[in-house]
């Protein structure tokens, strides 16, 4: 019996790590706003300058900004209220206007996402991508303008990318968790009288960080693989993969028959011919033996689809254990479960197979 073990952002934010979407945004604006004290902001994705006829100081409408971003969370309208100077149309600003900066974003997906503060993750940004690439194809492709707002889009996505990866560079690594060092280890138990340790365990890991990196150093007397699905931050060979990954879904056909490859260019599916790693992962569960899988802070979400139906519904999948969070109060079992029921097409392989939350257990949170 091996064992497959999923690892997604719930487990960086297990050991307390700043990876959510709105701590991400916190970051870039908060580093525009600093940047902008210094004097022109210009890169691919936004252009920025003081405002002459403000009637507050650089650094004074920097730090009032700093701060409002840190009172979270914010709602959608508060957001709207903070950026106000965030207008594409600041050329016909007033020259009375009293706010301190000017701000143009180059990229419509980078503004519409920066709104989306508090309220997203990191799968809804993904999946807000797709259904505006669905958008766009339903522009007759005589249409000049169609394929023009398709490399836009892009753009913005991998604008984001680049971003996310220059955040993500700047965490350190965090203490291992000593309760979920011992789930790592946890034998199998096939019947009440038999116990065993796994023949092999594969660490699918969806995350950009090396949070996993101090387990690994602890498992060197187990059969224990790392596999970075999506990419390693500063890693040329393994770069990061981020956009859409459905392409069970029933409108992916349209998209690739609009004969436009814009429309596919961040597909997931894509960025995993760069590596091997998903030829690993099928070898794994290709495998003669059986496997069990763990899930550790995976949404489970449909950017995902293809691979986890892969991996769900194969018939060396023996169960499907869910480590769900728990604030004390509420917990997200259910949640994930519904999720998870996205990708078998074989319900009652589904019910089968999924641990009931009753011999299921919380993902330890590093205190």
């Amino acid at each position: 019996m091996n064992r497959l073990i999923i690892i997604g952002n719930g487990f960086d934010l297990a050991h307390g790590m700043p990876t959510r979407y709105s701590d991400f945004v916190k970051w870039y604006l908060t580093t525009l706003f600093t940047n902008l004290v210094k004097g022109e902001v210009n890169d691919e994705g936004i252009y920025a300058f003081q405002n002459p006829h403000s009637r507050s100081s650089p650094n004074q409408g920097a730090e009032s900004l700093i701060r409002a971003l840190d009172k979270t969370p914010m709602n959608e309208n508060q957001m709207k209220g903070l950026f106000t100077i965030l207008n594409n149309q600041f050329v016909e600003f007033p020259s009375s206007n009293t706010e301190p900066f000017f701000i143009e974003f180059k990229l419509p997906f980078l503004k519409e996402i920066c709104f989306l503060y508090v309220e997203k993750n990191w799968v809804d940004i993904e999946n807000l991508f797709y259904k505006k690439l669905l958008a766009l194809s339903s522009i007759d492709e005589k249409n000049e303008n169609r394929n023009i707002a398709v490399d836009l889009l892009n753009k913005g996505m991998d604008y984001l990318k680049d971003k996310l990866e220059e955040y993500l560079a700047t965490l350190p690594i965090t203490s291992m968790n000593f309760d979920i060092l011992e789930i790592f280890k946890e034998d199998f138990n096939p019947t009440p009288t038999m116990t065993r340790k796994p023949d092999s365990a594969l660490i699918l890991n969806f995350n950009y960080t090396n949070t996993i990196h101090n387990y690994l150093q602890n498992l060197s007397g187990y059969s224990f693989r790392n596999i970075f699905i999506h990419g390693e931050i500063k890693n040329k060979y393994n770069p990061l993969i981020f956009g859409f990954g459905d392409e069970m879904d029933d409108h992916y056909k349209v998209l690739e028959k609009t004969n436009y490859n814009g429309f596919l260019d961040n597909m997931k599916s894509f960025g995993y011919f760069k590596t091997k790693n998903y030829q690993e992962i099928t070898g794994f569960i290709n495998s003669d033996e059986p496997f069990e899988v763990f899930i550790m802070g995976h949404s489970c979400g449909l950017s995902d689809r293809v691979m986890l139906n892969m991996i769900f519904e194969h018939h060396n999948c023996r169960s499907i254990k869910i480590f769900y969070y728990d604030d004390g109060k509420n917990n997200n079992y259910k949640t994930l479960t519904q999720e998870i029921s996205r990708h078998f097409n074989k319900k009652n392989d589904m019910r089968l197979k999924i641990v009931p939350f009753e011999d299921s257990i919380p993902l330890p949170q590093l205190k």
